[in-house]
């Protein structure tokens, strides 16, 4: 199910990316920093683990693995449309 509402969210973010004149779009700015906040609260929160922080811990493993998986959506649509030489049509 998060695979299925990735790939939607990608394809919103991907159509957004490519309405706009700059390839870094607010929204992919936002989830950058997003990732870097999460990643550095993932690795403090590793290094002084506790019982209290393991369920941030595994709340912060799913969300920066569907982080990933967005960024390698993103780019295989982007090699995608290389490899057609932009004709593809996003339905």
């Amino acid at each position: 199910m998060w695979h299925i509402c990735l790939k939607r969210l990608s394809l919103v973010l991907y159509s957004r990316r490519r309405l706009s004149t700059n390839n870094h779009s607010i929204i992919d700015n936002v989830i950058k920093s997003l990732a870097i906040n999460y990643r550095n609260e993932f690795d403090q929160l590793q290094n002084n683990e506790n019982e209290n922080s393991m369920d941030r811990i595994q709340y912060l493993k799913i969300v920066l693995q569907a982080m990933k998986i967005r960024e390698k959506l993103l780019q295989d649509i982007d090699e995608t449309i290389k490899l057609s030489n932009g004709k593809v049509t996003m339905t």
